[in-house]
């Protein structure tokens, strides 16, 4: 439905840079299609009240919190759009790319890393901090 494709479109929006939105869109629709739960920081933050941009990476407490916007908590997607998706992420949401990846994460320079699986995910992740390029 619309409601649908706006609602995804914005968590696309919140999560990525622009030339990243169709494979987040396509993170997504894989996690979807296999019924995972799509675990965006951003929608955890929205349901708390909280500016995603402004914090990045979700706390203990923000991946907790029980709310209609928190995918960390709820199947399929939020309950509604958690911000004003661009075009750009609207055609993201309607026109993924086509992969088999089901993790991402970006880094604090904002370059998003791509996973088929979680122990990729947390290697990268584990690179990450030690390198000083990812913390909350």
């Amino acid at each position: 439905t619309i409601h649908q494709i706006l609602t995804l479109a914005s968590v696309i929006e919140k999560e990525g840079k622009n030339q990243d939105f169709r494979t987040i869109s396509s993170v997504f629709y894989n996690r979807l299609n296999i019924n995972m739960r799509l675990e965006s920081c951003a929608t955890g933050y929205y349901g708390v009240g909280l500016d995603f941009n402004e914090l990045g990476i979700a706390t203990k407490d923000v991946i907790n919190a029980k709310n209609a916007y928190n995918t960390y908590n709820v199947n399929g997607l939020p309950i509604g759009p958690i911000s004003l998706p661009s075009k750009n992420a609207i055609e993201a949401a309607l026109t993924p790319d086509n992969t088999d990846y089901l993790f991402f994460l970006s880094d604090n320079q904002g370059i998003t890393y791509f996973f088929n699986n979680y122990s990729e995910h947390q290697k990268k992740q584990q690179e990450l901090i030690a390198a000083g390029k990812w913390y909350r």
